[in-house]
């Protein structure tokens, strides 16, 4: 092997490895340092402008135009079945209603048939964000689902 193409896969493999230690980091496991702790459930309720348990019903990704500013994020248009609304204009619980997310690296990954709790705030451009927040997923069997909307229920009742 010649020493360009050794120079070559030692590159691609420091790469990967970096790649591979970024998704580690910011996986649904993990939470990237520069987000700071996971606020707790009262907190994250007081700052969110949206907080609601629902199941994801679909998406569709709006991409960034191309010839727009790179400022400008992709557009995940999401549908959900509402479960249970806590705070904002979701609609009420057993109907369906859709939210526009900004869909950036850090953000919650909707899913089709996700159970998910969302505490969205909404950016300058009205879009709901949830980059570095509580937002995250349950299974429906999940003794910390209940936990989490007895906490929010006391939240929000302590009001």
């Amino acid at each position: 092997m010649s020493s360009r193409s050794a120079r070559w896969v030692a590159g691609a493999v420091v790469f990967s490895a970096a790649v591979f230690a970024l998704t580690l980091r910011t996986s649904r496991l993990g939470r990237p340092e520069f987000c700071g702790p996971l606020p707790n459930t009262c907190d994250a309720l007081q700052h969110a402008d949206v907080v609601f348990l629902g199941e994801v019903l679909g998406t569709s990704l709006r991409p960034r135009p191309q010839d727009g500013s790179v400022a400008e994020d992709a557009v995940n248009v999401v549908n959900f079945r509402m479960l249970r609304v806590f705070k904002g204009d979701a609609t009420n619980a057993g109907q369906e209603w859709s939210g526009e997310f900004h869909e950036r690296a850090l953000a919650h990954r909707f899913i089709k048939g996700q159970r998910v709790v969302v505490y969205a705030r909404r950016s300058h451009r009205r879009l709901l964000e949830t980059t570095c927040g509580r937002t995250r997923e349950f299974n429906s069997e999940d003794a910390a689902l209940s936990e989490e909307l007895m906490q929010l229920a006391s939240c929000h009742s302590a009001k």
